[in-house]
């Protein structure tokens, strides 16, 4: 039967069961391709380089709030937040946090610091280790977005023709249904990720799955450094008021960063000690 002589309802189921197909073949390439290389995971303890492979410049910079928060570099005053002493500020990314705030800022705006000259470590690390895609792989994403855009505008397109030239013109729902799947096609192999960035943040919460679990027993000034870890595996909403009463103010409830896309021995050296790995640093002291 040919599928564009199908009644409208008709069409449409069968032009979403194509167009989840190509997607999904789409989308199965890019994982293949993404994680060919034989190299192990790369070893990352450094807990901002950990939020950086999570939410990007935003994630790295949420950690380092929380870090200054709970060793009182950060303070709340009438919902303005003032720089304490930063004499024994030594981490880089910290101490560029710390200076931004000059001498106060509103609570509201901590969120919107950032930081990117800092991350040029990071990003470097991750690009390094395949974690991020390279101009290759972005050149690969964007053969495939195109590919999939012209399948998908292709088959719709035909039918949509085929219906004006019949004298029918009941086709938004067939324009609606292409955009929505050409956008979601386009979004979905478009991750800042790669899929073996993804299998790597993806280890690193599954052997700190614990952490998460007792954030509920944290207490102000007392527990910072699995603070940072918590922050920069599953991002600041999951640190709990209990812990940290400041952090509702600066980030209410929906508007921190998203980037999620990660083990290794970071969870005992994180945990007890926040040494540097990947040649990036610890939390701070």
């Amino acid at each position: 039967m040919n599928p564009f002589d199908l009644r409208g309802p008709e069409f449409l189921l069968v032009y979403g069961i194509v167009a989840a197909f190509v997607i999904t073949i789409a989308f199965r390439i890019r994982l293949w391709r993404e994680d060919l290389s034989t190299k192990p995971l790369p070893k990352i303890e450094d807990p901002y380089l950990i939020a950086y492979l999570r939410g990007g410049s935003e994630g790295a910079v949420e950690a380092a709030v929380v870090s200054l928060i709970d060793r009182q570099r950060l303070a709340l005053e009438k919902q303005t937040v003032v720089a304490k002493s930063g004499s024994n500020i030594t981490h880089p990314l910290e101490r560029a946090v710390w200076k931004k705030i000059k001498p106060s800022t509103a609570a509201n705006a901590i969120r919107y610091i950032r930081c990117e000259e800092e991350m040029a470590e990071y990003n470097g690390f991750l690009l390094r280790h395949g974690l991020i895609p390279n101009p290759e792989q972005l050149q690969h994403r964007r053969y495939l977005n195109i590919l999939t855009t012209l399948i998908l505008l292709a088959f719709g397109g035909t039918k949509i023709y085929i219906a004006l030239e019949r004298g029918r013109s009941n086709i938004a729902f067939l324009i609606f249904l292409m955009a929505f799947s050409v956008i979601g096609g386009v979004l979905l192999n478009n991750p800042r990720l790669t899929s073996r960035g993804t299998r790597a943040l993806d280890q690193l919460k599954t052997l700190l799955t614990n952490l998460k679990q007792r954030a509920g027993k944290f207490r102000p000034n007392q527990n910072t450094q699995e603070l940072v870890l918590l922050t920069a595996l599953f991002g600041v909403m999951a640190v709990p008021a209990t812990a940290m009463p400041l952090r509702t103010a600066i980030y209410p409830q929906g508007v921190a960063s998203s980037g999620d896309s990660g083990g290794s021995s970071c969870g005992s050296s994180c945990g007890s000690g926040c040494g540097g790995g990947g040649g990036c640093g610890g939390c701070g002291s």
